[in-house]
């Protein structure tokens, strides 16, 4: 299960995810089971594509787009890795016939559903949870930035798998399982202004507070994706200690911690973009608070007349 949110700022689409993936692990005898969690899995990813053209005389085709796309997923780990499977090779050995009249994005956005259809209606209906997709995408014709969900409409008693697309706006849009809690805790903040400065903040309230709940589906570091005008990426989350903001950072990527000392053995590193959960200005106000509360720690809550005696002085 996921808590999932989309935020619109400027010219790109963010999307934030938590990192736990939980499994119902049985017993050898089969009469018990019990709910295990990892909490770096990745649930948000970049996928190339690549659409060729129709043969020609000398049986060579030319690259007609390429580009990339981003996913998200809100549900069970079981369809999410084998639909991204099988997107990956999908997706970058397109080839339209001089019959297509549609744009190179709306073909991307038709394939990925039908995959996701064809692998619901397979596996889904019969034993997994359902599991919704968004998707990210550039227009190939308006260069417009798209998002698109696809899950499961139950209606009169039969469950049928919809591609929609979203509106995205300046708000936040939840998904998952956690997503009426997100919402009410969005709305809540959002009634009396005390909303966080950017949706990594927000998120990171809404997974911790969530992740206090027992046996909760959502939990671990942050995970980042974004889409712009060159496309979709999966990008790094730098964060601190809320215990110590004057600390160093982690660096989270796909949910997994990446600034462990020697991680991957002696000069191997992982580069990748990031973006940040707090700004200068915000550290600096938060060490400011972290040395106040040392300060009173030590001398009591009158130390700010001290000091001010001092400077009198």
């Amino acid at each position: 299960m996921t808590v999932l949110a989309i935020h619109k700022r400027k010219k790109e689409i963010i999307v934030v995810s938590d990192s736990r993936y939980s499994f119902d692990v049985v017993s050898m005898k089969g009469d018990s089971s019990e709910k295990i969690f990892l909490d770096n899995g990745p649930k948000i990813f970049k996928l190339n594509t690549k659409i060729d053209g129709p043969l020609n005389e000398k049986k060579e085709c030319s690259v007609l787009y390429q580009g990339s796309i981003g996913i998200a997923f809100a549900g069970n780990v079981d369809f999410m890795l084998t639909y991204k499977s099988r997107l990956e090779w999908v997706m970058e050995y397109l080839q339209v016939s001089t019959l297509n009249k549609k744009s190179f994005s709306d073909i991307i956005v038709d394939v990925a559903f039908e995959e996701y259809k064809d692998l619901y209606e397979s596996t889904c209906d019969k034993y997994m949870d359902d599991t919704d997709v968004c998707f990210f995408i550039k227009n190939s014709e308006t260069n417009d930035l798209e998002s698109y969900l696809f899950s499961v409409v139950f209606e009169d008693e039969m469950d049928n798998p919809e591609a929609r697309k979203q509106l995205i706006t300046e708000s936040v849009s939840f998904y998952g399982s956690g997503k009426e809690w997100a919402q009410s805790k969005f709305d809540i903040l959002n009634k009396n202004r005390g909303l966080p400065s950017n949706i990594l903040q927000l998120m990171k309230m809404i997974v911790k507070d969530l992740e206090k709940q027992s046996n909760s589906d959502v939990g671990g570091d942050l995970q980042c994706g974004r889409l712009d005008e060159n496309g979709f990426e999966v990008v790094g989350v730098l964060d601190y200690d809320e215990t110590s903001f004057s600390t160093p950072f982690h660096y989270c990527f796909g949910g997994t911690r990446m600034h462990e000392k020697d991680k991957y053995g002696s000069g191997v590193n992982v580069t990748r973009g990031f973006l940040e959960v707090y700004n200068e200005k915000e550290l600096q106000e938060k060490n400011d608070e972290e040395l106040k509360r040392c300060m009173e720690s030590a001398f009591g809550k009158n130390w700010s007349n001290m000091s001010n005696m001092w400077e009198e002085q």
